[in-house]
C-alpha cells in the first residue's frame, strides 16, 4: 500500500498520481488514533486524517484527501476527492466540498453551503456564501479575488 505525500502546491499532479495508480496499486487510508471520527462517516481510499481531527456523523470525506492538525467536519458534510484541508479547518453541518479543493489554515465555512470544484480559501477565510468553480477566495467575510 503507498500513500501520496504531495502537498496543496502540487493539486493537479497529486489528481492524476492517484487517478493513474488507484487501479494498480491499493492506497492505504490512514487516521490518526486521537481522532474522533463517528461510526457513520465514510472516509475513502487514500485519504490521511491528521492527530486531533473530528469527523462528525453522516460526513464523507473523499478519495486522496488530506485532514490537517485539528480538522473539525461537522455533520452531514461531503469533502470531495482530491481536497486538502489544512491546520485548523472548522467546517459546520451539510457542507458540501467540491474536488481539489484546498483550504488554508483557521479557515471557517459555516452550514449550507456549496463550494465548488478547485477553490482556494485563503488562510482565516470566513466563508458565508457558497462559492463557485474555480474561484480563489479571501477574508472575514470571504470575497473573491
Amino acid at each position: 500500500m503507498i500513500v501520496i505525500a504531495i502537498g496543496y502546491k502540487h493539486m493537479k499532479f497529486r489528481d492524476a498520481l492517484f487517478t493513474q495508480l488507484c487501479s494498480k496499486i491499493p492506497f492505504a487510508t490512514i487516521i490518526h488514533k486521537s481522532c474522533l471520527i463517528n461510526s457513520s462517516a465514510k472516509i475513502k481510499q487514500g485519504s490521511v486524517i491528521y492527530p486531533g481531527c473530528i469527523i462528525d456523523k453522516n460526513v464523507t470525506i473523499g478519495r486522496n484527501v488530506l485532514l490537517n492538525l485539528g480538522v473539525t467536519v461537522a455533520h452531514d458534510t461531503s469533502i470531495g476527492d482530491n481536497s486538502v484541508l489544512a491546520p485548523r479547518v472548522v467546517i459546520s453541518g451539510f457542507v458540501n466540498v467540491g474536488k481539489n479543493c484546498f483550504a488554508g489554515t483557521n479557515s471557517t465555512i459555516i452550514d449550507n453551503l456549496t463550494i465548488g470544484n478547485n477553490v482556494i480559501i485563503g488562510a482565516g477565510a470566513v466563508l458565508i456564501d457558497n462559492v463557485d468553480n474555480d474561484l480563489k477566495v479571501v477574508g472575514n467575510p470571504s470575497k473573491k479575488i
